[in-house]
Parts: C-alpha cells; sequence; structure tokens
C-alpha cells in the first residue's frame, strides 16, 4: 500500500488548536512554580522569623536523610534527594518525604487492584525487524485493512500529520465497520500535541479513547510515571513494539535534521497475548482488577524453529525493575559482543558497572548514539558518563546522518531485546514501559546486520569531543548529572 492510496484524516483544523494547548500548558506549569516558590518561601521565613523552627528544621532534614540512606532507591536518587535537602533543608526534606509518601501509597493501591502479571517465554513465534518508521507504517496500514475483529493502540506520543492521519482514517472505516477500536496515549500528548477534549473526538468515529494520567494543576508525583510504551495490536494475532510512535518525525516526513533512526518488531503466534494483557492492564489501569483477558485470547498458528520470544512489561509499582533487569541479564551473560543502540546513555549505577564490568572482562561494547540529539539536555548529560565508560574500553559512536532514536540490545549473535526502553533514569525506573527478549530467532541477524550498516554511518567519539570541549558544558553536564533521576 503506498501513501497515496490513503486518505489523511486530521481532527484539529485550527490553526489556533496548538496556541491554546500552549497557554493551557504554560498555566499549569506557572501554577507548580507557583507552588514550590510559596511552599520555599515560607519554611525560610518561618526558620528566619523562629529560631526553634530552624533548629527543628535542621533536625527533620536530618532525620528525612538519615530515612533516605535505608529506603530502598537507588542510589543515585539517594544522592540527589540528599543534594535537594541540604540547599533546600526543610521544604526539600518535606517534599522528599511527601513524594516517597505518595509513592508508595500508589504502590499500595495499583497491587492491590492487579495482579502482578507473569511474562512467560514462548516457542513457536514468528517475529520481524523493521528498521525504520516507514517499513513499519506500511505495514501497519495493511494489518487495520484485514483487522475483523478489535484494534488496540497504545502509545507515548500521538500527533496530527500524515503517519497518524493515514492510520485514523483507516481506524475510523473499521470502526464504523464494526470493529472494536481503542487508542491509549499518554498525557504528555496534551501538553502541545493534542487538545483535552481529543478522546471526544475520535468518540464521534466509534474509536474509544483513554488519556493516560493527565496533568492538572495541582502538582502531584503521579506525573512523574508516564506510559511510554508504544504497542499495535490486530485482532490478537499480530503486535507490534519499539521505539516508533505515530507522527510525522518517525517516517521522516517532519524532521530537517537528517535521518530519524528507530527501529520496531512485529510479533506473531502465542506470545501476541502477552501484548494483549499489558494493553488491557493499563487500559484498566483506573479500575479496580477486572479480567477481560479471555475474549480478546485467540488460537495461534505454531510456527516452526522460531526460538525463544518473551515480551515484557515493565510497571514501576511491580517491584520487579523490569526495564533495569532486562538489560543488567543481557550484560551478566554476554560472551562475545553487546551492541547497543540508545537515544540516552544515563544508567544509573547498577547499569554502569554493568555495562564497565562486562567490558574488562574482554566483551566488545559498542553503544551507538545520535550525532544530532533530540533533547540536548539529555545530551549533555550522557556525555559526563563517555570518559569512565571509554577508559573500560567501551566505544560510543555517534551516528552521522541524524538521530538515534531505536532502543535495541544485540548480544553474541543469538539474544537481542527491542522495545521502548531508553537507558535513562526516567525509562529504567519511573516509566511504564515494553519490550521483546528474544533468543536464537531468525530476526537477531537482521538486527545486527542493521546494527552494522549504522555503524559505518557512525563516528567513533573521542574524549576531548565530550560537551564539545567546553570547561562550561562539562560543568553543565556534571551538575545535572547529580539531578538527573528527576529529570
Amino acid at each position: 500500500m503506498s501513501n497515496s492510496d490513503t486518505n489523511i484524516l486530521k481532527l484539529l483544523p485550527q490553526k489556533n488548536t496548538f496556541a491554546k494547548m500552549l497557554n493551557t500548558t504554560v498555566l499549569i506549569f506557572l501554577l507548580y512554580i507557583i507552588e514550590a516558590v510559596f511552599t520555599v518561601f515560607v519554611s525560610v521565613r518561618l526558620a528566619q522569623a523562629f529560631k526553634p523552627c530552624a533548629y527543628l528544621s535542621v533536625l527533620f532534614s536530618f532525620c528525612v536523610l538519615l530515612y533516605i540512606v535505608s529506603y530502598d532507591i537507588d542510589s543515585s536518587s539517594k544522592l540527589t534527594w540528599s543534594i535537594i535537602i541540604m540547599l533546600i533543608p526543610f521544604a526539600g526534606a518535606g517534599f522528599c518525604l511527601y513524594s516517597l509518601y505518595k509513592v508508595k501509597a500508589i504502590e499500595k493501591k495499583r497491587q492491590a487492584a492487579r495482579k502482578k502479571e507473569s511474562f512467560p517465554q514462548y516457542t513457536g513465534c514468528y517475529v520481524e525487524y523493521f528498521p525504520c518508521g516507514k517499513s513499519l507504517w506500511q505495514t501497519i496500514l495493511q494489518e487495520i485493512n484485514n483487522a475483523q475483529r478489535y484494534i488496540f493502540l497504545e502509545y507515548f506520543i500521538v500527533e496530527e500529520g500524515d503517519m497518524w492521519g493515514s492510520i485514523l482514517s483507516l481506524l475510523s472505516e473499521k470502526a464504523k465497520s464494526g470493529v472494536e477500536v481503542r487508542l491509549l496515549y499518554d498525557g504528555n500528548c496534551e501538553l502541545t500535541l493534542l487538545p483535552h477534549d481529543y478522546p471526544e473526538r475520535l468518540s464521534k468515529l466509534n474509536i474509544k479513547c483513554k488519556v493516560f494520567s493527565r496533568y492538572h494543576p495541582l502538582f502531584s508525583v503521579k506525573y512523574n510515571f508516564r506510559d511510554h510504551r508504544k504497542i499495535f495490536i490486530a485482532d490478537g494475532k499480530i503486535a507490534f513494539t519499539g521505539g516508533i510512535n505515530l507522527a510525522d518525525v518517525y517516517i521522516d516526513h517532519d524532521y530537517s535534521e537528517g535521518h530519524w533512526k528507530d527501529t520496531a518488531v512485529s510479533v506473531k503466534g502465542k506470545c501476541v497475548d502477552s501484548f494483549v494483557k499489558m494493553f488491557l492492564d493499563m487500559w484498566n489501569y483506573d479500575k479496580p482488577y477486572y479480567n477481560e483477558y479471555s475474549k480478546y485470547i485467540v488460537t495461534h498458528t505454531v510456527y516452526s524453529f522460531c526460538g525463544i520470544t518473551a515480551p515484557f512489561g515493565c510497571d514501576p509499582f511491580d517491584g520487579r525493575k523490569s526495564s533495569v533487569n532486562s538489560y543488567l541479564d543481557i550484560l551478566h551473560g554476554a560472551k562475545k559482543y553487546v551492541h547497543i543502540m540508545t537515544p540516552f546513555l544515563v544508567p544509573g549505577e547498577g547499569l554502569l558497572n554493568a555495562l564497565k564490568q562486562t567490558s574488562n572482562k574482554g566483551v566488545e561494547i559498542i553503544i551507538i548514539m545520535s550525532g544530532v540529539p533530540d533533547n540536548k539536555l539529555m545530551q549533555i548529560i550522557s556525555e559526563t558518563y563517555y570518559k569512565e565508560l571509554m577508559e573500560c574500553g567501551v566505544k560510543i559512536y555517534r551516528y552521522t546522518k541524524g538521530v538515534i532514536h531505536a532502543k535495541m540490545f544485540i548480544c553474541d549473535d543469538d539474544t537481542s531485546i527491542v522495545g521502548s526502553i531508553n537507558l535513562d533514569y526516567r525509562s529504567l525506573y519511573h516509566n511504564y514501559e515494553c519490550g521483546v527478549y528474544l533468543h536464537n530467532c531468525a530476526c537477531i541477524a537482521d538486527i545486527e546486520a542493521d546494527f552494522q550498516r549504522t555503524l559505518q554511518v557512525s563516528v567513533l567519539a573521542k574524549e576531548n569531543d565530550i560537551n564539545g570541549g567546553k570547561t562550561s558544558a562539562k560543568i553543565m553536564g556534571a551538575t545535572l548529572r547529580l539531578i538527573s533521576p528527576l529529570l
């Protein structure tokens, strides 16, 4: 199916839609700033007006510091909170305590409402690799045309344009014909990309739509946990995941800085059931545990000689830390090489040590990152890790054709992970993520071949290239690294 064969459907013809969303976004963040400033102001004034308050503030902050040291969080987070408390003693300690309490409350509520899902390993499944957004886009259009029962979509970014417009046009036709269509997207979209009433607009097309964790004027720690997954499911027979969202930049239609390098995989067979469960769990996130899986599970074709396929979801509240552990497992088991594509390199202490230890034992580690960063702040922080990794033998390359947005590990020609998980603190610990673990699957050869093609158009980073060799940028990077768990 070519682009010319597909209609483009847009629901936002108004020229002032973006301006309205921007005004709302600015208002929300202004309110957040006012709330933060007011809290700090009150705590400082109290300390100045009443000396006993100052003493109590120091004692309270010291007690919170002791509590943080013994709390079960990553050491990078402990350091970040300690610095905040030292800089803003009473307000910082209070905010820290409030945040930890709210996170624990959300965790208990989440665990009470949901059974801890298992993600089994499957054999007899077929996996196809997509080295760019355009090829995935055309395949998704074909699968929408073929769908007869239902279509589920869960994405971090949805933006009107050619990609989403063509998909939406087909989805609306399918919905009118009786196919059940559900779309779940993250609340970040409402800050600049989609208006608050977009779900209502979709409902007029018979498309069910939900927004995960919408932003509201009053600050809440729940906004820190985003749905960063990318999942497409058709009839329970095929599922797609990877780094590709539903926006034109992912198919090189709206990007002026070169090529947007992203990847994805599709899976067929029994392993699709895991994606169905992941989607329905997030769809019913705000409800008590309700099992509607069975009516969406189908009988699958069994494919021969296809290795092991294990889709998995990462929930920041299930206690398993699936995002970081999936990558640690590969690093600890590597014998010859580990090849990585990632847009960011802010790995945290556990993964950083694993990368260095794996390289020190003689395993080749090559990381390909963006030559043109799509997030300059994260690029500055990422480069603070280059030197210590290079000293351990890790080779870091920069893609010369544009942006690397892919999230992939390939190991020893027989193991790979492709999914939505970046090598940064937010993806590893805070976000809802997903991926596919592959072992002895035929597509791993395709994934490694694509890595090698990308490596051919990348250049090896050197120590004097870090932060452009500028002292000011290095100082900024070191400072930002201290608070990276909050970014």
